[in-house]
C-alpha cells in the first residue's frame, strides 16, 4: 500500500456500500493470468470468487491471458492454466478455446487495439512521447474510488508518477493493457488481491482519460502461511497441481479456498459447489487476510471423499492406484476397495497406501510388528490351523467367515481378540485396517491365504518361533 493512500475503517459505512449487491443483474468478471507457470494457490482463490460471484448473480466469468511478458510467457504455461482451471471446475463463459465476442483473449493479439488508445491519449495531450515509449500524464487532484470490500480509498496524485503505457518495443504495459482490455470487454466488476491496489489509482485516471465507464472494484485479501508471511514456495507446495497429484478433489479445493476469507451466514464448512454458488456473497468475505491449513484442507477432502459414490470414487483413483505400481486391478475390485477404505481415506494417494496389501504383489511386514504380535508360538499355531481351516472354504463372505471363526474360537477356548490382531498383521502387514472379516471378503480366498501364508513366513525367519506345525498340549 502507498503511503498516501487513506481508506475508511467505518464497516457500517462498507456495508451501506453493499446494499446494491443484491440488485446486480448478470455482471461481467474476468479472471486475467499471466502465463508464466503454474496456476496458484492464491490465483486459484481469485478465480474462484470472481467465478462464485458471475455464477450466483447469473453473470459471465471471462478468461483473459494477460501474456505481454515475453520472456517468461509460454505456450506450457497457457496449458498448464487451461488445464489448472478446468481440472478445478471453473468453466469460463468466454475466453481461449470458449470464444466470444470481445476476443481475442490474448494481449498479444490485441497490440493495434492499445496502440489505437495510446495515440488517441497522444493526441489529446493526455500522453506524450518519451524515447520511443509513451508515457501517461498523471492530472493534478487526487484519484478516489469505492472498494466494495474496504470503503473509500483516495491517493494523491501528485506521488504518482508519469508511468510508461506503451514500450519502446510496442508492447503495452501492464496498467493500460488492463484499463483498455476490461472496458472494451466491458468487465462490470474487478476483484482481484489487494496486491493490485497501488495499480488501481493509475488505472482510474486512464479510465478517466479515454473516458471509459470505472468498473467496481474488490480488492481481496491475500493467502498467508502459518507464519504469517504471504504464502509462498517456502511455505510447502503452491499450485493447484502440487495438491492434484497429491491426491486432493477438485469438490475440496473449491470448497476449502472459498472459506478462505469467506464464510456463508450459516457458518457450514462443508460444501458442495452448489451450496457455494447459492451462498456466495461479497458481504461474507473478511477484510484480513487468511492463514493457509493443509491440514483443514485435507480434512475437508476428507468428507468430500465420503459423499462420492465407490465408482466415482475408484475412477478418481485409478492415476495414483497405477503410479504405485498396481495395474493389473479390475475395475470391479478397485470399486470394492476403495468402498472399505471409504470412511478412512483423506486423499485419493491413501487408496494404494492403507490398502497396498488390498492389491496383488509383495507387501512389507515391518519387523517390530512382528516381533510384538507374531513371535509367540501358541499364536503362530492358532493361526496355522486357521489356514487350513479357511482353505477348505468356498464362500469367503463375511457372514460365512464370522462363522468359522466362532466355530474355531469356540472349540480352542479362546476369545477373538487374542487372534484379531495378530491375524490381521499377518494378512495386511498393518495394525490398522477396516473390519478384519470385510478385509479377508474383499481379499477373496486366494489372496487371503496367500497373505497368511507370507506373514507366517516373515514371522518365523525371524527366528523366534520354533521351525514346526504340531502343537503340543
Amino acid at each position: 500500500m502507498q503511503r498516501n493512500c487513506w481508506r475508511s475503517q467505518n464497516k457500517d459505512l462498507v456495508r451501506s456500500r453493499l446494499n446494491y449487491i443484491p440488485l446486480i443483474k448478470k455482471p461481467r468478471v474476468r479472471f486475467a493470468p499471466s502465463p508464466t507457470g503454474f496456476l496458484h494457490l492464491g490465483s486459484a482463490r481469485t478465480a474462484l470468487l470472481n467465478w462464485l460471484f458471475a455464477r450466483h448473480y447469473k453473470g459471465t466469468f471471462i478468461l483473459r491471458l494477460e501474456d505481454t511478458d515475453r520472456e517468461r510467457s509460454t505456450q506450457e504455461a497457457v496449458k498448464n492454466i487451461l488445464d489448472g482451471l478446468k481440472w478445478c471446475g471453473l468453466n469460463w463463459d468466454e475466453g481461449p478455446e470458449a470464444g466470444g465476442k470481445y476476443g481475442p483473449y490474448f494481449q498479444m493479439e490485441r497490440l493495434s487495439l492499445y496502440q489505437d488508445q495510446a495515440q488517441r491519449l497522444v493526441k489529446e495531450d493526455k500522453a506524450y512521447r518519451d524515447e520511443g515509449a509513451i508515457r501517461f500524464r498523471i492530472p493534478p487532484g487526487d484519484t478516489r474510488f469505492t472498494d466494495l470490500l474496504r470503503g473509500e480509498i483516495k491517493f494523491l496524485n501528485k506521488e504518482l508518477k508519469d508511468l510508461v503505457i506503451i514500450k519502446s518495443d510496442g508492447v503495452p504495459t501492464y496498467n493500460f493493457a488492463c484499463v483498455v482490455d476490461d472496458s472494451l470487454m466491458e468487465i462490470s466488476h474487478v476483484i482481484r488481491g489487494e496486491d493490485h491496489i497501488s495499480n488501481t489509482p493509475l488505472q482510474l485516471n486512464i479510465y478517466d482519460a479515454l473516458g471509459f465507464t470505472r468498473p467496481k472494484f474488490l480488492h481481496l485479501p491475500l493467502i498467508h502461511g502459518s507464519d504469517g508471511a504471504r504464502l509462498s514456495k517456502r511455505h510447502g507446495p503452491t499450485t493447484i497441481q502440487d495438491y492434484r497429484a497429491k491426491g486432493f478433489l477438485p469438490e475440496a479445493l473449491r470448497n476449502y479456498l472459498a472459506l478462505l476469507g469467506w464464510s456463508p451466514r450459516n457458518k457450514i464448512e462443508i460444501l458442495t459447489t452448489e451450496d457455494l454458488i447459492r451462498h456466495f456473497s461479497v458481504e461474507g468475505i473478511n477484510r484480513s487476510y487468511s492463514i493457509f491449513d493443509e491440514k483443514k484442507f485435507t480434512w475437508i477432502n476428507s468428507h468430500h471423499l465420503r459423499m462420492l459414490d465407490d465408482d466415482t470414487l475408484a475412477r478418481e483413483a485409478v492415476p495414483f492406484v497405477e503410479k504405485a505400481g498396481f495395474k493389473e486391478i479390475t475395475e470391479a475390485g478397485l470399486r470394492n476397495i476403495v468402498g472399505l477404505l471409504k470412511s478412512r481415506l483423506h486423499l485419493l494417494s491413501e487408496v494404494a497406501v492403507f490398502g497396498r496389501y488390498l492389491f496383488p504383489g509383495e507387501i512389507d511386514y515391518p519387523e517390530e510388528i512382528l516381533q510384538e504380535y507374531l513371535s509367540d508360538k501358541d499364536t503362530i499355531l492358532w493361526l496355522e490351523e486357521i489356514y487350513r481351516a479357511l482353505e477348505g472354504v468356498s464362500d469367503f463372505s463375511v457372514k460365512n467367515l464370522e462363522d468359522v471363526f466362532k466355530r474355531f474360537i469356540q472349540e480352542k477356548n479362546i476369545k477373538f481378540k487374542a487372534i484379531a490382531q495378530p491375524l490381521r498383521v499377518a494378512i495386511s502387514g498393518m495394525t490398522v485396517t477396516p473390519g478384519i472379516f470385510e478385509t479377508m471378503a474383499i481379499m477373496g480366498k486366494e489372496l487371503t491365504l496367500k497373505r497368511l501364508r507370507e506373514g507366517l513366513e516373515k514371522a518365523k525367519k525371524m527366528g523366534t518361533v520354533p521351525r514346526f506345525t504340531e502343537r503340543t498340549e
